[in-house]
């Protein structure tokens, strides 16, 4: 297949690893929940965090920090941040 394709510059070592997972499972594409796992987007703590957030709306004084917030969730502060702007990915 290299000599065949010169113009996309494979690599020998993964079109072995390619072929060899053909081989062995029958397909090209990843086994289904193959990955990383994503505990912290769940729908129960996106709720959490969103409602840590809107609890806060009509309290003056009351507001907590993205840093509390993820602090007392457990979730990290970017995520924190992103479950306020709409869907985590």
């Amino acid at each position: 297949m290299i000599a065949e394709f010169p113009s996309r510059e494979w690599k020998e070592r993964a079109l072995y690893y390619f072929v060899r997972r053909i081989d062995s499972t029958g397909r090209v594409e990843k086994l289904p929940g193959s990955g990383r796992r994503r505990s912290v987007t769940t729908d129960s703590k996106i709720e959490l965090v969103n409602d840590l957030i809107c609890s806060q709306e009509g309290q003056p004084e009351t507001s907590k920090s993205p840093r509390e917030i993820a602090r007392q969730t457990g979730i990290s502060r970017s995520s924190t941040n992103s479950a306020d702007n709409g869907p985590l990915l």
